[in-house]
Formats: C-alpha cells, structure tokens, sequence
C-alpha cells in the first residue's frame, strides 16, 4: 500500500468502528482457542493496531514490510517489530511459532497458496493459524484498488485454500454480516451503478462510530457458537496437523 493510507491507518485504527469491531470479535475468539506456547507472529502488522491485543496472549513479533508502517508499528506496543515479506522473506526459524496472525493481509498477495505453505512451516507443532479476509469478489470496490487487494475470497475458497495448504480447520464463518445489506447498497448501487464516490478510510462522528461499532462487536458474543452464511469479511482457525 502507498504510504498515504498507511498514515490514514495509523490516525484512525485505535478509534474507527472497523478496527475496533474487529480486535473485539479476534478477542473472542482467540480465548476460546488453545495455543501451544507463547510465541506469536503478526504477519503484515501494518501500523500496529493489533500489537497490543496479541500481546496478551503470549510474546508478539510484528512482520511488516512497509518501512514508514513499521516504524509507526514500534511506537504501540512494546514487541519487536521486523522487516519482512511474503511468501518467502521471513527471517523466522521453521517451526517455532505457536499462532501466526494475518488480520486482512491474504488478499495482498499474489501466491497465495505459497505464503500459507510458508506459514505452515513456521508453526510449531500445533500451532494455530489465524485469518481474517475480505469477502466476495463482487464486492471488490475503489476501496481493494486503493489498497492493493488482488481478490476477495468466499468461504469455500478459504477452506479449500488451507486444506491444500497442509491445515486442518477449526473454525471458520463470515462476519460483518449485520452491516452486510448497508455495504452491498454502498458498493453496488451507489458506487458501481450509480458511479458516486464516497469518502473512505475517514473517522466517522461519534455517534455514528458508536452506533456502527456496536452494531458489529454484537457479533462477538454469537460467532464462537453460531456460523454466519455470510458477511463482509471470513474469521478462520486453522491448526498444523
């Protein structure tokens, strides 16, 4: 990503309803899920905003290639964070990690199938694998471009994807799902039909941040029981066999 939305990222992320529904809904499940150690690698940490929430699950090193987005990502946590790339450009040893994190950053990347292959070996034994994606390829808008995203997935693609890849899957739906209807208006009718730009990657008012924000952390107290059938993005917990 260009260095313009990796400030905008670094301005909004503590406060903005995504980025906040999102750590919420990890959290969640991520107690719920068995680590067998300590040592956890965010891969594509971007600017931070998940350091300190991985942080209370065991010893955090932060992967980010963006020079400008890695030093920001030092400044909030306090966790070593390192230069690195997918598929192949990490400088972690094989088999050392308990949980690998990728919070939307699968869909940066061309070989995709490579960078899971890749992750597998760094896992330990057991070792849990955890993603979040963005969902369906008709929903691909201005915003994938502004991003770099190279595709959206659907929830078949992700499991066939980690199945191939050496995983065996725990656990996997979408979410978002609640703002689903609102994101199809948005992205379909007014962007794509009716060609009308709308402001992105900008911090809501209060109220409205309050109102979306809580609207999307609902989902948390769901998800670990119940599968959503769709949504705007795919949670999955997949373990080294």
């Amino acid at each position: 990503m260009e260095n313009d939305v990796y400030l905008t990222m670094d301005r909004i992320e503590r406060d903005h309803w995504w980025f906040r529904g999102r750590r919420v809904i990890v959290e969640s499940l991520l107690k719920r899920t068995h680590l067998p150690g300590r040592r956890i690698l965010d891969v594509g940490c971007g600017t931070g905003g998940n350091l300190a929430l991985l942080s209370g699950f065991g010893d955090v090193l932060g992967i980010e290639p963006n020079p400008l987005a890695r030093e920001r990502a030092k400044t909030k946590a306090h966790c070593q964070v390192k230069d690195g790339y997918l598929p192949d450009g990490l400088d972690v040893e094989d088999g050392s990690m308990a949980l690998i994190s990728m919070f939307d950053v699968l869909e940066h990347i061309k070989e995709d199938k490579l960078t899971l292959e890749s992750l597998h070996r760094k896992l330990s034994g057991e070792g849990v694998l955890f993603l979040t994606i963005p969902a369906y390829g008709f929903l691909f808008s201005e915003h994938d471009r502004r991003h770099h995203h190279v595709r959206r997935y659907t929830r078949a693609q992700v499991k066939e994807l980690l199945r191939s890849s050496g995983f065996t899957l725990e656990y996997i739906s979408y979410f978002n799902t609640l703002l689903f209807p609102l994101a199809v208006f948005q992205r379909i009718f007014l962007e794509k039909i009716f060609k009308k730009k709308l402001a992105a990657d900008e911090l809501p008012s209060r109220p409205v941040n309050m109102f979306f924000f809580n609207i999307m952390a609902f989902e948390r107290h769901v998800l670990p029981w119940l599968r959503f059938p769709f949504g705007l993005s795919i949670v999955a917990v997949a373990r080294k066999k």
